[in-house]
């Protein structure tokens, strides 16, 4: 079943989640959708920056969309084409803070970017224009990133991404993902944050017929860097 996930824009959600307090706010004298902005929310979440458990870093994700929801807009990337791995899909840096890098998408009707990891990162994704299915992965005997060796990887859940809903994945949580824009394309930006020592990424290898189906898959790294 593909859910969609919206965030309601605001703080109101945080301490539903059980969060620490907000730092800050959004500098309402800052140009929308301009750095300054970016800047702001990084101070407004500075202290939010959680502890390796799966529920502190959930309320952390969610507090960083609701911040941007509330009232910022992502400035204006240039964008590159990803190249063979990814064709139709083009990605360029928006923003980089201390806390937190912005990097935005956008994908041709159709394009995917490829099941692929972030470990040690939450990334929060935010749809801006268009439509994109994002699947989620968890493996629980994934081999080092550099290993040849297959392993299974099961599916845990899908989301529809449309503008104004968020995606969310966490350093303990559907840690591997794919997109795939739809029929009019799709415009995203990920908020990636750090939580621990960069450990690299990589694409999976799935295959077509593995990726038709819902449940238990078999998997191999690729593309490790």
């Amino acid at each position: 079943m593909i859910e969609r996930r919206v965030l309601l824009a605001g703080t109101l959600a945080v301490p539903f989640l059980g969060s620490p307090a907000i730092a800050g706010r959004i500098d309402a004298g800052a140009e929308k959708g301009s750095e300054d902005q970016f800047r702001s929310i990084s101070s407004a979440v500075a202290n939010l920056l959680p502890a390796p458990d799966v529920r502190t870093q959930l309320a952390y994700v969610y507090a960083v969309a609701a911040h941007v929801l509330a009232g910022a807009e992502a400035p204006p990337a240039k964008l590159f084409p990803m190249g063979g791995f990814a064709r139709g899909v083009e990605i360029g840096p928006i923003a980089r803070e201390p806390n937190f890098v912005v990097i935005g998408y956008r994908a041709l009707p159709g394009a995917k970017v490829p099941p692929h990891n972030h470990p040690n990162y939450s990334v929060v994704t935010i749809g801006t224009e268009g439509m994109a299915t994002i699947r989620f992965f968890e493996s629980q005997n994934a081999p080092p990133m550099n290993s040849p060796d297959p392993f299974e990887l099961e599916e845990t859940r899908a989301v529809q991404l449309r503008p104004g809903d968020v995606a969310i994945v966490t350093p303990a949580r559907d840690n591997i993902h794919m997109f795939e824009a739809g029929p009019q394309g799709a415009q995203w930006i990920d908020i990636t944050t750090s939580h621990g020592p960069d450990l690299g990424f990589s694409y999976l290898d799935l295959g077509a017929s593995e990726l038709n189906h819902l449940g238990r898959m078999s998997a191999k790294w690729t593309k490790f860097s």
